[in-house]
């Protein structure tokens, strides 16, 4: 009855440290495990596809991680049970992470990041905690615990899954027919789902689109997305902007080309883009003339009435000059 370590980069490490705990186990490293049959169990990490088919009298999966995608990924993959960590620190860890872009955004503090790289100051008011609906897709280990984190917080807490859970102090929605109804009323929606082939792409347009359709506060900028899952649950081919989103995952970045005559004319058109319609953002979106650099705490009479639409759109023409400064500066 011997262990499998197979696939990850520290399979050393793990075989050295489950040695130490079960010094009379027969515990093996892929590559060097013997007899194939002679192999029960595996822990397991991104193992080479079609690798554990040859195990022929294996009973057990271990994935090394909370998700177990990487398994599924075979479609050679043994029928057998698979099972999976739940260490305290990767739940720690994923808690504290929503919990600080829940706060990133309460707080405004991407707002305030753009000014101040813009050397500039004016006063955005915030919702308080209770004022905020922060909704978390997947009821798991790790979504109870940063549900529970942001309760204490003071946070409205509102749950989904797939099928029915309940959580102390969390307004709990499953399946589809509970989708509408959660997603109406979240600000904040943070994606803690495992991937599976019926999660994958779940979160699309459609979705996004049904975010914070009523009552969210005033002062709560939003809707926002925090996907602290894979990236394969969400589909990218929106754009953030165009669902006036605040935060989202975005596709990777590429390169900027080499400098020359040609990528020069590129470049400066689109400088001139970018810079037209962050003029075209501010003229829009420019309130009376009684706004200020306002450090009192209160809203500017003249814009009152739609405090968050006028400061998202300052935010968003401030972006676009930051933005092309960045490009310039890159291209000299």
């Amino acid at each position: 009855m011997a262990l499998l370590v197979i696939g990850s980069d520290r399979a050393q490490s793990f075989a050295e440290t489950a040695r130490s705990f079960a010094p009379d186990r027969d515990i093996r490293l892929h590559g060097a495990h013997g007899a194939e049959d002679e192999v029960e169990y595996a822990l397991a990490w991104q193992p080479p596809v079609g690798a554990l088919k040859t195990f022929p009298n294996l009973k057990l999966i271990v994935s090394v991680g909370a998700g177990v995608d990487h398994l599924f990924r075979d479609r050679e993959l043994p029928a057998v049970p698979v099972s999976r960590y739940v260490d305290p620190d990767l739940t720690t860890r994923m808690t504290e992470y929503i919990v600080l872009h829940t706060l990133l955004h309460t707080r405004r503090l991407t707002e305030y990041q753009s000014q101040q790289r813009n050397t500039t100051w004016r006063y955005l008011p915030e919702a308080t905690a209770s004022q905020v609906r922060v909704g978390i897709m997947g009821l798991g280990v790790l979504g109870q615990a940063a549900a529970t984190a942001l309760l204490r917080l003071g946070y409205q807490v509102r749950g989904w899954s797939r099928s029915a859970k309940s959580v102390d102090g969390v307004a709990c929605f499953a399946s589809t027919e509970g989708l509408d109804a959660f997603l109406d009323e979240t600000d904040i929606l943070a994606v803690l789902l495992p991937l599976t082939p019926a999660t994958e792409g779940l979160i699309d347009r459609s979705v996004l689109k049904r975010l914070s359709r009523s009552g969210r506060h005033p002062r709560m900028p939003g809707p926002v997305l925090i996907n602290a899952g894979r990236g394969k649950l969400q589909v990218e081919r929106w754009k953030a902007e165009e669902l006036g989103l605040v935060h989202a995952r975005v596709p990777g970045k590429r390169p900027l080309p080499r400098k020359g005559e040609r990528e020069a004319a590129i470049v400066g058109a689109v400088l001139t883009i970018i810079r037209d319609q962050a003029r075209i953002l501010r003229a829009a979106g420019t309130p009376g003339k009684g706004d200020s650099d306002c450090d009192c705490g209160e809203e500017s009479p003249e814009h009152a009435a739609d405090p968050v639409g006028w400061h998202q759109t300052e935010f968003a023409a401030q972006e676009l000059e930051c933005l092309a400064k960045r490009i310039e500066d890159a291209c000299g």
